[in-house]
């Protein structure tokens, strides 16, 4: 049975089994949001600030880690890198009438949690995605097999190429060869995010039917279209989150690849459902979602071994 309760005696009533309900199927569907990382340890009574620590060194070096009879271990100072960002609150609510409510044909409650489960999932990928996109190092293509490569946080130059296979390969090699990037999670591969744009110009490189075949469809989730030279490719229409621009009459995409540890996420307020008390006597009716979360990198950085996240950009990368 799914019941709702009354937060205090005037406040909003609640449903806590729907808004989980709701809030996992939003994770599912969102094609940016499921890839950041939660914060363990934080909640409410911890202020707004979730501040983030990560440990940075010690270089390399070859004769390091070789040990001489009698002689002390050799000890190196480690540093810490520290950033943080905010928590805010987010919601959004889809309001009706009583009439609506006596006479509709269709089930009410079951289109509010739609209709919420698409609202949320809208928002919670552009402030995914507005984090990704303070990443500083933006990877513009300039022809079918160049890029500029600037770590700035703003591209130097327009894009002038579509994204394909080879643009692919040149991020791959940055992400792991100069950056020292760890895959994602526990993986052996980077993420990969997207536009359709993006997506169709590296459907219709004749290099893709290769990579196509041996990343596996049948295995792919939603929305990943195949796995390029360590990149899962994933596929979004949420041109909010990233835009499409024009060069020459054709259609540029964005998109980001990022490894472990890009973006982190926190909650203050887990994501619930929020019942309007109904007003004018019952006749004007309503429902929301609330709740209070934060998104930050973990690496605001363009360091090797530190930074996580290649923008791929039109040069119109703006925050939302």
């Amino acid at each position: 049975m799914q019941t709702w309760s009354q937060d205090t005696p005037s406040g909003p009533f609640r449903n806590h089994f729907l808004s989980e309900e709701l809030y996992e199927a939003s994770f599912e569907k969102a094609e940016v949001i499921q890839w950041v990382e939660p914060v363990d340890g934080f909640g409410k009574k911890k202020g707004d600030t979730v501040n983030l620590f990560t440990m940075t060194g010690p270089p390399e070096s070859p004769t390091k880690g070789i040990l001489q009879e009698n002689i002390r271990i050799p000890e190196t100072a480690v540093g810490i890198s520290g950033t943080s960002f905010i928590i805010q609150e987010f919601g959004e609510a889809v309001t009706w009438t009583n009439v609506y409510d006596d006479w509709a044909k269709y089930d009410l409650p079951a289109f509010v949690k739609k209709r919420l489960r698409e609202i949320m999932k809208l928002t919670l990928d552009v402030s995914a995605g507005a984090a990704f996109k303070t990443g500083l190092i933006t990877f513009t293509p300039t022809s079918a097999s160049g890029v500029t490569i600037d770590t700035t946080g703003t591209p130097s130059v327009a894009a002038s190429a579509a994204v394909g296979i080879a643009h692919l390969q040149l991020g791959r090699d940055y992400a792991y060869g100069t950056l020292k990037m760890p895959y994602f999670g526990e993986g052996d591969a980077y993420i990969g995010i997207f536009n359709w744009a993006a997506t169709r110009s590296i459907r219709v490189d004749p290099l893709f039917k290769e990579w196509y075949v041996l990343g596996n469809p049948e295995k792919l989730q939603r929305g990943e279209i195949g796995m390029v030279e360590n990149i899962r490719v994933i596929e979004t229409n949420h041109d909010t989150v990233l835009q499409v621009t024009t060069a020459a009459s054709t259609n540029i995409g964005q998109g980001f690849i990022f490894g472990d540890e890009a973006v982190a996420f926190a909650e203050a307020q887990t994501p619930e459902l929020r019942l309007k008390i109904a007003d004018d006597y019952g006749r004007n009716l309503g429902c929301a979602w609330y709740g209070q979360l934060g998104f930050g990198l973990y690496h605001p950085n363009a360091n090797p071994r530190e930074a996580r996240v290649l923008r791929v950009t039109g040069n119109n990368f703006a925050t939302p």
